[in-house]
């Protein structure tokens, strides 16, 4: 095989001999005599042309060859090591989801014993509330006789009072009237007690569970970066807003992507998927 240099003069020197003979030509063709020249010209060209490709097609066959040996040889190793990566990232992925899942399970556990104690807070406060209100009532509708039956003392003596003297049931009837007051008190303090049992049950009834999270317990690895990517899933299409019925998987993905496990989109599930990302050590 001949070397990349005699190669390289041989094939000059075919270019040369081809400008040389489209040189003799004239600018412009004038006679029968100069058309059939220029033919020749051209059929020797196209000669030439086809040697340089023959030449070409001969010494780069080997190269071609010795390249497809090559993708060849490597083309086994490298699919079992992909195949390899693929039943790793399998294995932790497997691991990352059994992980999520125990994490969910123990978080829906927690929030369920967190609502027990809610609502049996809000019972109670309900039950005191109740008894509050009772309470009142009784102690408002025994202020309320109290204070008629007072009155009607009070007014029978006051009445008895100015027949017998003007000047002294005046100043008897001022001190009936202190006392009169005094039951008024009385009548506002069982309202008072009325209000306080109102309270009470407006604060049984914001009485909410406490927000539970469970952290996740898989460890990072060395050299592999796991995200958590959040997409949707649409649960009833009926209960969408007209706003998100295409659905818009983009505005949907993009809430997903900026409000993660806080998005709320009626008809639709947001949820986290995990990617693992892998670098080369």
């Amino acid at each position: 095989m001949p070397t990349l240099p005699e190669i390289g003069e041989t094939e000059r020197a075919l270019a040369v001999r081809a400008e040389e003979a489209a040189s003799h030509l004239p600018a412009v063709l004038k006679s029968q005599n100069e058309f059939e020249t220029a033919g020749e010209t051209l059929r020797q060209l196209q000669t030439l042309a086809k040697t340089i490709e023959d030449k070409r097609v001969e010494l780069t066959a080997p190269v071609l060859e010795a390249k497809r040996r090559l993708d060849d040889f490597f083309r086994g190793p490298a699919n079992r090591v992909k195949c390899a990566i693929s039943a790793v990232k399998g294995l932790m992925l497997g691991y990352t989801r059994e992980q999520e899942a125990i994490r969910r399970v123990e978080e829906e556990r927690l929030r369920r014993i967190e609502e027990a104690k809610a609502q049996k807070e809000r019972e109670r406060l309900e039950a005191r509330a109740r008894a509050e209100r009772e309470k009142a009532d009784e102690l408002r509708r025994k202020a309320e006789a109290e204070a008629a039956k007072e009155r009607a003392r009070l007014q029978a003596e006051a009445d008895k009072l100015r027949a017998k003297r003007d000047a002294e049931s005046r100043a008897k009837r001022a001190e009936l009237e202190a006392q009169a007051k005094a039951v008024e008190a009385d009548t506002a303090k069982a309202d008072a007690a009325r209000v306080k049992a109102e309270a009470l049950k407006s604060q049984a009834a914001n009485t909410t569970a406490v927000d539970v999270r469970v952290e996740s317990t898989v460890k990072p690895v060395a050299g592999i970066a796991q995200k958590v990517v959040w997409k949707f899933r649409v649960v009833d299409f009926r209960s969408l807003p007209d706003t998100y019925k295409l659905p818009n998987e983009v505005m949907l993905g993009s809430i997903a992507r900026a409000d993660k496990d806080r998005a709320r989109v009626p008809g639709v599930e947001f949820y986290a998927e995990p990617v693992l990302a892998a670098r080369g050590s």
